[in-house]
């Protein structure tokens, strides 16, 4: 028994000095200094980030086809000016090598395009909105994935704190039962069950390190530090106070995910526009302005206006189909709107729901680990005079240190909690 406690004492030594050592080399931030950190470096919000800039620059080209073109064009050409015959014979000096120079602006608008071009331009606008929403959706993401991590962290750090303490408490405890089992007044089981508390408290304390430093890692990486092992954190997550009662039909219908639904419907049905598009004729203007020569600058002016009006006749049937292609994913995107809307109020309502009843476990654990500790102070003097029996005392003990982790647990719930809740709504620290 006494190796295998020098053998626990002698790894409780060395974790807890590389420990220290790391908690002294470690980069301290506060929740605020976390927050920035994840707003610039996290590499999901920097690519949702970039994907909804792209879309919205795309989205802003889609008015390119309602405006005029204007192309400017220089040219020159060498050439023959071709053969004339007479009676069957070659006309002499007929045939010659010229040159020819042109200069013009040409212009060209389309009048009518069978409203491809509006239905175009709302495609653009369907995709900027869906990018929006998921730019939403993932700093919703990004922020519940950093409450968690930085609550993990802060969970990490005080249940090693606790696993200390309680590894002292066990120690204490264990020499007050060794000096009644020397008086007489103590059985050798007794003795055992105390060492074997004092061995599982070693070993949790060790756990509770090794998990610290998972829960570093964890937190590295939602802050865009991957590789960065050395981190420590003071402070709490700010919470909220939730006394009102929201209208969660009308937050479900502003949530990402609902959001997202609805620019897929308007997507599909801007699709159907293009597709029905091919059916009507197109109408375009164009006209040309210059000048014309056989030398360089040409000085003969030139001009000309036209209009070209396409009508389709036959496709093989391509955009029939494609039509009625397009007319069933629409009818699809109707329906998956409708199912998200439905999702995103149940999920409102299950999130809101487990943040009450967290916010209410944080105070029953709470009223609980006040009475432990004071039973504990009572039971420790009533053992140490002989007046509560070691079974008895073991199990307030027990008791005690139960509360002590579950309240610690509420704690981390509690911010879990309320980060389920922003995400649910598409809300969060990341603005």
């Amino acid at each position: 028994m006494k190796s295998r406690d020098a053998c626990w004492f002698a790894i409780a030594w060395i974790a807890s000095g590389l420990f220290m050592s790391y908690r002294a080399s470690a980069e301290t931030l506060d929740w605020q200094a976390a927050v920035d950190q994840a707003r610039k470096n996290n590499s999901q919000l920097t690519s949702a980030r970039e994907s909804y800039e792209a879309a919205r620059l795309r989205s802003n080209g889609g008015y390119a086809p309602f405006l005029p073109k204007l192309a400017g064009n220089l040219s020159y050409s060498r050439g023959n000016t071709g053969t004339a015959r007479a009676g069957g014979e070659l006309v002499t000096g007929t045939d010659q090598i010229r040159d020819s120079y042109a200069a013009t602006i040409d212009f060209d608008q389309n009048l009518f395009n069978g409203y491809s071009d509006a239905a175009a331009l709302r495609e653009a606008k369907a995709n900027e909105a869906q990018q929006k929403a998921n730019l939403d959706s993932t700093r919703a993401q990004v922020s519940f994935d950093l409450k968690s991590a930085f609550s993990g962290m802060k969970y990490a750090q005080d249940t090693t704190t606790l696993a200390d303490a309680i590894v002292e408490r066990r120690r204490d405890n264990m020499r007050l039962v060794e000096l009644r089992f020397e008086g007489g007044r103590e059985n050798k089981g007794s003795v055992l069950l105390s060492k074997a508390a004092l061995t599982q408290a070693h070993y949790e304390a060790l756990q509770a390190r090794q998990n610290l430093r998972l829960a570093g890692r964890e937190l590295a990486r939602i802050l865009g530090q991957e590789g960065n092992e050395n981190l420590n954190i003071r402070g709490k997550v700010p919470l909220s106070s939730f006394n009102d009662e929201p209208d969660l039909r009308a937050l479900a219908l502003d949530t990402p995910a609902y959001r997202q639904a609805l620019a897929q419907t308007e997507l599909a049905d801007a699709r159907l526009g293009k597709a029905r598009a091919r059916f009507f004729p197109t109408l375009d203007l164009s006209g040309s302005i210059g000048r014309l020569d056989d030398r360089f600058f040409p000085e003969n002016e030139r001009w000309s206006v036209g209009l070209n009006i396409r009508i389709p006749l036959l496709r093989g049937g391509a955009d029939y189909f494609a039509s009625r292609s397009a007319a069933r994913d629409l009818s699809a995107a109707n329906a998956q709107q409708t199912g998200t809307a439905h999702e995103a109020l149940v999920t409102l309502e299950e999130s809101r729901n487990n943040l009450l009843l967290a916010i209410k476990k944080i105070e029953v654990d709470s009223d609980f680990l006040k009475a432990a500790e004071v039973r504990a102070e009572i039971a420790r003097n009533r053992y140490n005079t002989g007046l509560l029996t070691f079974e008895d005392w073991d199990l307030i003990e027990n008791d005690l240190i139960q509360r002590q982790k579950a309240v610690l647990q509420s704690e981390r719930d509690r911010v879990v909690a309320e980060g389920s809740w922003e995400k649910a709504l598409g809300k969060g620290v990341i603005e």
